[in-house]
């Protein structure tokens, strides 16, 4: 097994993120802009809402690659079995910390007024975006460990 160095894996999990949220964000942005009847055709309009969006996206993001650095930092072997866990684990890491912190601002209100407006869609977005950044990173790693394998083979 061909081990990528730690500052490629943590480079290629911060890209993973950023075209993960870019792409859930564009996808959330437009359905939004498709099923209002009053938002007129406009590219540029499309284009500016998204790229604005976009950028909350990956900005919201980060706190979830920070918990998963540690993760990132830990993971060398993708082969057999372990890729499909990774996947798993790290699709877990956006929902679990939207729902934890919806669950804090729950019970530190004064009336327990449950889980704030939203924070269920908020869950299904983190999911999308946790799912599919990993899918990319565990892709890029995977890619990585290829190219390594076929320069030592050349060698």
């Amino acid at each position: 097994m061909l081990m990528v160095r730690w500052w490629k894996r943590l480079f290629y999990s911060l890209i993973s993120v950023v075209i993960g949220a870019g792409i859930c964000g564009a996808f959330v942005i437009s359905q939004q802009m498709i099923a209002n009847p009053h938002t007129p055709f406009s590219p540029q309009a499309w284009f500016g809402s998204i790229v604005f969006f976009d950028y909350w996206v990956v900005l919201l993001s980060l706190p979830g690659w920070l918990l998963a650095i540690p993760a990132v930092l830990l993971v060398k072997d993708l082969s057999r079995w372990r890729f499909w866990v990774y996947l798993a684990l790290g699709s877990c890491i956006g929902p679990v910390l939207i729902l934890g912190i919806a669950l804090y601002s729950a019970l530190s209100a004064p009336s327990f007024a449950g889980f704030p407006q939203n924070s269920m869609s908020t869950a299904g977005l983190a999911a999308g975006i946790s799912c599919l950044t990993t899918l990319i990173y565990l892709l890029l790693l995977r890619r990585a460990q290829g190219l390594g394998f076929k320069r030592v083979a050349a060698v």
